[in-house]
């Protein structure tokens, strides 16, 4: 039970350890504000007509009042303002901002309410969709990723739950029983794709998954073999590479969050957690891809968005 796809492209993406407060909205305003200790709190103040970009600190509150124009519109881009709490003497020993993967910093993002940095971004009572069966119920896109290392609570029809399994990675629980008309909400703590770093790209990629046949041959089956479908797996092998060099190689090397794109696309269509096999003759060069087969082994679940 095998199946390969080619043209394909591939991303590590590093969670971030530390507290953090993102931006999550629009094409090119992704931000991450980065704690560089305790658990200060960040806003974005849009006021006034034709005013500059200003930074302001307050104890551990950083205000960014955001350049206006003269019917009194925003426009700062995500760039200028990271630029502005980086160089800022005071801020930047509070935040250290930084652009989301992808993002080009053009965006103009407006106001943001104050919000304090954290491990994670929280999510109350948000509701999960019937998949059809009526039994497993997901999160939208933009609130999969739970932290497993947080608490969750699901409520069924405004009770607690119970009788269910929890997928963190795509965002869903899973019944044993129908709830075919129930409305199951969930409250916890989800990974930010917008405060993840990109460290390794892949190129020219192969993914191939499988599972591991059982054997459940026995006198009665007349000579012949049988089986039955075991574990599932994932692996990606790729051609050319690509490492910004942020990081020791020990720590590329340790498991995180994949994504997998078609070459036609800016889009993942698959996410998962993985472990790169071997890295030989690893040149960091910035300005350059390197030449090197490799191999990235799925550590768990390969999600098919």
């Amino acid at each position: 039970m095998t199946n390969a796809k080619s043209g394909l492209d591939a991303g590590l993406f590093l969670d971030e350890d530390d507290d953090y407060v993102v931006f999550e909205s629009g094409s090119n305003k992704g931000m991450c504000f980065v704690s560089l200790g305790g658990t200060p709190s960040i806003e974005i103040v849009v006021s006034g007509n034709n005013t500059p970009l200003s930074v302001g600190v307050v104890g551990d509150v950083v205000t960014v009042n955001s350049a206006t124009d003269a019917d009194g519109d925003p426009t700062s881009t995500s760039a200028e303002i990271i630029d502005a709490v980086n160089e800022d003497a005071s801020a930047s020993l509070i935040f250290l901002g930084r652009l989301s993967p992808g993002s080009d910093g053009s965006g103009v993002p407006g106001a943001m309410t104050e919000t304090e940095a954290a491990d994670g971004k929280a999510f109350t009572g948000i509701t999960l969709t019937d998949s059809g069966d009526h039994l497993t119920f997901q999160a939208a896109a933009g609130s999969r990723y739970w932290d497993e290392g947080e608490s969750l609570s699901v409520t069924d029809n405004g009770s607690p739950a119970s009788g269910y399994i929890v997928n963190h990675l795509r965002g869903s629980v899973t019944f044993g029983a129908s709830k075919s008309g129930h409305t199951i909400l969930a409250t916890g703590a989800r990974r930010s794709e917008y405060a993840f770093r990109k460290v390794f790209g892949c190129f020219d990629c192969k993914l191939k998954i499988g599972s591991k046949d059982i054997d459940t041959t026995t006198g009665d089956d007349n000579g012949w073999t049988s089986s039955l479908p075991g574990a599932k797996q994932w692996d990606l092998s790729y051609g050319i590479f690509f490492y910004n060099g942020d990081l020791p190689i020990s720590e590329v090397t340790q498991q995180y969050f994949w994504k997998v794109y078609s070459t036609i696309s800016s889009v993942p269509f698959a996410i998962g957690k993985g472990v790169i096999q071997s890295i030989e003759n690893l040149l960091v060069n910035p300005n350059d891809a390197q030449k090197q087969n490799g191999t990235v082994k799925g550590a768990g679940e390969l999600y098919l968005e």
